[in-house]
């Protein structure tokens, strides 16, 4: 995630320094982000085949070092059961880096997330996040992450 973000943002740098407009940079960054926003889903994770448990206090202390939102949920909080997290939004999405995206990137991303996340876009590739696993992450995001965008506020999961 963290190569992602810097490939992403880098991109749009040089893209911004050479001065192309914004609906520009977006057409040729449309790949990068797509990706960037599949990955923070975690839209191409493999399933675990059998729960995993280890004899360190790991799993523990990193699920507590998330923000959480008034029902105590975290996107820091594993599952290790069927899968790696409880809720598929990548943590990262709290991470200096991503928030120091350029604007242009950033928004379109966060775009991106809402119309997954409240339901608007049904496309396969997001099809194994269910409406209230959907609703889940939202809603923590919102308790949780500073600077949304106004369109965030809004939110009803169809």
């Amino acid at each position: 995630m963290a190569n992602l973000i810097t490939r992403v943002g880098w991109d749009a740098r040089i893209a911004i320094a050479r001065k192309k407009p914004p609906d520009a940079i977006l057409k040729q960054l449309e790949a990068e982000m797509e990706e960037l926003v599949s990955y923070m889903l975690f839209a191409d994770e493999a399933p675990i085949q059998e729960p995993i448990a280890g004899v360190s206090t790991y799993a523990k202390t990193f699920a507590q070092r998330g923000p959480r939102d008034p029902q105590g949920r975290s996107l820091r909080d594993f599952d290790l059961r069927t899968r790696l997290f409880r809720y598929r939004l990548s943590y990262m999405i709290y991470n200096p880096a991503f928030d120091g995206l350029p604007n242009v990137v950033r928004e379109q991303v966060y775009l991106r997330l809402y119309a997954i996340l409240n339901g608007k876009d049904q496309s396969p590739k997001f099809a194994g996040l269910s409406r209230d696993e959907r609703a889940a992450i939202l809603a923590i995001v919102l308790a949780t992450k500073r600077n949304l965008p106004l369109s965030w506020r809004s939110s009803a999961v169809q």
